[in-house]
């Protein structure tokens, strides 16, 4: 699935820091919903958790791609 989020986000020019935060905005999000310790929160929290980790693996793919380096 990351594979075809990938290709789309090289062809659009998207960075990968802009893909980091998209996840880490996402991965927020399946937090608070899984926090609400209630059935719906579990079943609400699980798809924001599941697109947090493929973004998590199209900034890396990204990154790779695009030789895109830390100051570092």
């Amino acid at each position: 699935m990351s594979r075809h989020l990938t290709r789309a986000a090289v062809a659009l020019g998207v960075p990968a820091n802009a893909i980091s935060i998209a996840s880490l905005l996402v991965g927020l999000l399946a937090v608070w919903s899984l926090s609400q310790a209630t059935a719906r929160g579990a079943i609400m929290g699980i798809a924001p958790y599941f697109v947090s980790a493929v973004l998590d693996h199209v900034d890396g793919e990204v990154a790779r791609l695009t030789y895109a380096e830390s100051s570092r």
